[in-house]
């Protein structure tokens, strides 16, 4: 019976609450309307409004009165019940009214009446809601904490309430303490019984958590002294104080509990796993005949089948992760886990997935290996071929694209081998055009071998800049320009005429070894031929 009772006194003191945050709104609306030219209707439907306000907080307030004055042990008489039926439709009905809607801003009302720090405190206690929703604790704290403040504002029981819960989980143990307690003198001087006896208890176990022993067992000899008409509802506060008043001869006992009761009061899935099962088994097998056996073994029970399906949760993820072949992502997952705080069973089961993933990772790695040596073989002998066919800039080509691969190196060897290689054979095609030009009857015909000469040595410094022939082509391009600005300076912007027909060559005019040599690439001697054969492939360390 006393929890029936108990049940409705909660019930009304919510809407008590609830009311006494409207008449604050009610008020700053009021306060906003004398600011604003506003029209005799809004005027009469705001008095209406607050009538219907101030009646149905006033009948919360006898039913209140009427409900705490009854004898221990009572249930509400019939006329209290229908007194609660009536007033509670009446609720109802102001909450579909004009009236809320006026208090919520709408149609447009809101922005000739409400003021902005209304507006965000709203919204910020709808975001607090969300995001304790999701466990995100960190959320809640950061959102609560830039709540507006000032102006009569204050935010709701349950967006306070929700801040505390958030550092508890968020291992702010002390000052979540103070945000209860804060919370608790704000719900007695509003006679919030419902509210004031879960307060009262969990104020009382967050000191027991941190060993405040002394602040903890008068916070319990309160609940019982205010409230042992409840019965079993009290039990759990007459437990804890006598084990904190065995605290000396058990002291290893009550410290062990007190650990246990922290864990829990501050449990956070994600981050503690197993940890509050572990602690409350730990307990159990180290005190089996303590006093609070059987409240650890509540904890334990509801814990357990909390811990069960969150890690069967993550054990399918990671299983699906690692079918589906995304093997670093199950790692990943799998790595996040707080495996300190798990069984020794499950901590096997995960290492042996991890271990499972880890060489499924190795062979992967292995086979791309294999398949970059392949590439990279593949390329290599394309290249090769290149070289052997004289086709340097395809070779060039060919080896730009393993720069970026672990055969920098080499290919970079290559590249340079093509590229002095095509210099040698661009410029010994531009002392031949010379010669040609040298040669030719028809000053037309000079121009263009001349002009073709020239673009080839400047195609040399474009390509090839890497080409220990550089200076030489510099003091070649030099005498091709002089010959060109002797017959027409206008002829260096001119553009390149078509090719003349190719005749025997000889050494272009110039200083001794910076001649364009005719007679091939080194000397007078054939072609050095390039390797064919791909360098030694260097392993990536596994």
């Amino acid at each position: 019976m006393a929890e029936e009772l108990l049940s409705v006194l909660t019930q009304v003191d919510d809407r008590i609450a609830a009311y006494d945050q409207k008449t604050q709104a009610w008020e700053m609306l009021e306060s906003k309307a004398t600011q604003v030219e506003s029209s005799p209707e809004l005027n009469a439907m705001m008095a209406e409004c607050r009538n219907r306000l101030q009646a149905i907080q006033g009948t919360y307030n006898q039913l209140h009165d009427h409900l705490i004055g009854m004898g221990a042990g009572l249930r509400p008489d019939a006329a209290t019940v229908e007194q609660l039926r009536a007033v509670t439709q009446e609720d109802i009905g102001f909450l579909e009214s004009e009236c809320q809607r006026l208090l919520a801003g709408g149609q447009g009302i809101e922005g000739r009446l409400a003021g902005d720090a209304t507006q965000a405190l709203a919204a910020g206690e709808k975001a607090i809601h969300d995001a304790m929703a999701g466990n995100d604790f960190a959320e809640v704290i950061r959102l609560y904490e830039q709540l507006p403040a000032g102006d009569g504002l204050k935010p709701a029981f349950a967006s306070t309430y929700s801040y505390g819960q958030a550092l508890l989980r968020f291992g702010r143990e002390e000052d979540a303490g103070r945000v209860f307690a804060n919370l608790l003198q704000e719900m007695e001087q509003s006679n919030q019984a419902g509210q004031v006896f879960q307060l009262m208890q969990l104020v009382a176990d967050i000191r027991f958590g941190l060993e405040d022993y002394a602040n903890a067992f008068t916070g319990y000899v309160n609940i019982i002294n205010r409230y042992a008409a409840l019965g079993e509802n009290i039990e759990w506060a007459r437990k804890q104080q006598a084990v904190i008043s065995a605290r000396h001869n058990q002291s290893a006992e009550v410290k062990q509990f007190a650990t246990l009761m922290r864990a829990y009061l501050g449990f956070n899935q994600v981050r503690d796993g197993y940890k509050v099962v572990l602690l409350a088994e730990g307990f159990l097998t180290n005190f089996p005949e303590s006093m609070v056996a059987p409240t650890v073994n509540r904890i334990l029970f509801e814990s357990r089948d909390s811990a069960e399906a969150w890690y069967a949760e993550q054990f399918t993820q990671i299983s699906s992760l690692k079918e589906a072949g995304r093997t670093a992502e199950a790692l990943r997952l799998l790595q996040a886990l707080p495996l300190e705080n798990l069984p020794a069973d499950k901590q096997a089961q995960l290492q042996g997935l991890s271990d499972e993933m880890t060489a499924m990772q190795a062979q992967e790695i292995q086979k791309q290996q294999a398949l970059e040596t392949a590439a990279f073989e593949d390329a290599w002998r394309k290249g090769q071929e290149h070289l052997v066919l004289k086709e340097y800039d395809q070779a060039i080509a060919v080896f730009s694209g393993l720069l970026d691969t672990s055969y920098a190196e080499q290919a970079r060897d290559r590249i340079d081998e093509a590229a002095s290689l095509a210099a040698q054979q661009n410029r010994q095609k531009a002392a031949e055009l010379f010669v040609q030009a040298g040669t030719a009857k028809d000053q037309s015909d000079r121009v263009a071998l001349l002009q073709q000469s020239r673009q080839l040595l400047l195609d040399i410094l474009e390509k090839y800049p890497q080409s220990d022939l550089v200076d030489k082509v510099h003091k070649n391009l030099e005498r091709i320009e002089q010959e060109l600005v002797a017959i027409d300076p206008a002829l260096l912007a001119a553009p390149l005429p078509s090719a003349a027909p190719e005749k025997s060559a000889a050494s272009m005019p110039g200083q001794e070894g910076d001649a364009l040599d005719t007679r091939g690439p080194a000397n007078g001697q054939p072609a050095a031929q390039p390797e064919t054969e791909a360098p030694r492939i260097n392993r990536v360390q596994e």
